[in-house]
């Protein structure tokens, strides 16, 4: 798929048929080999990993933007966009 070889791209082609036939089989046997015991104990590290993402998305993107185009400049593109989404979900 991402070679330049004719004969690499035919090769590959000819494959398809067989990853889309075993693909479902693969991902079923990785959902029947998942313990849902284990997502009490991974909770907490999933709850600190989202809050830590949020914070370093709204530094690395809106404070810079802030600086920028001013903090009432913001919080009204903030305000339109929160907007937007709640009309584009009702």
């Amino acid at each position: 798929m991402f070679s330049r070889d004719p004969e690499a791209v035919k090769l590959e082609a000819g494959f398809s048929t067989i990853y889309a036939l075993f693909t479902p089989f693969f991902f079923l046997n990785i959902g029947f080999g998942f313990d849902p015991r284990a997502l009490g104990s991974a909770a907490g590290v999933g709850v600190v990993l989202y809050v830590a993402a949020v914070v370093g998305k709204f530094f690395g993107a809106g404070f810079p933007l802030v600086f920028r185009e001013g903090w009432k400049r913001v919080r009204q593109s903030w305000a339109s966009a929160w907007r937007l989404g709640l009309r584009s979900h009702c």
